[in-house]
């Protein structure tokens, strides 16, 4: 075997074990991001599974619960204040407005409709 076979066959043994010595390197990096994806996955459903069997349903500590203690304003959502009430008065006014934009805007397509249809029959017979 010459100098040259012996080079080449070893350039191409450094480069496949190199090849293979990174995908292993990527495949266990990808098979260590699975497993610490599922064991936070599996931690997310244990905790949310155990809040939801042993605290009450009306706990304010349990985040399923409809009385959870929202971090904002620390109050449990057992009644509605003012501030939903407003809220939705300013929802119904800009739904009734936009419902009122579009009635007006009905009977101007009724009236331009009727304007076209006369221009058209100008051009046409």
């Amino acid at each position: 075997m010459s100098w040259d076979d012996w080079y080449w066959e070893d350039w191409n043994r450094y480069w496949e074990d190199k090849s293979r010595q990174d995908w292993d390197d990527w495949n266990d990096r990808w098979h260590d991001d699975m497993r610490r994806l599922h064991d936070d996955m599996r931690r997310l459903h244990d905790d949310l599974y155990w809040s939801s069997q042993h605290n009450s349903i009306n706990d304010p500590l349990n985040p399923l619960s409809p009385n959870y203690m929202f971090k904002d304003n620390y109050t449990t959502g057992e009644g509605e204040g003012p501030e939903s009430v407003i809220v939705a008065i300013i929802v119904l006014l800009i739904f009734g407005f936009l419902l009122w934009i579009a009635w007006e805007h009905v009977k101007l397509l009724e009236s331009w409709g009727f304007i076209v249809k006369e221009i058209a029959r100008l051009f046409w017979f």
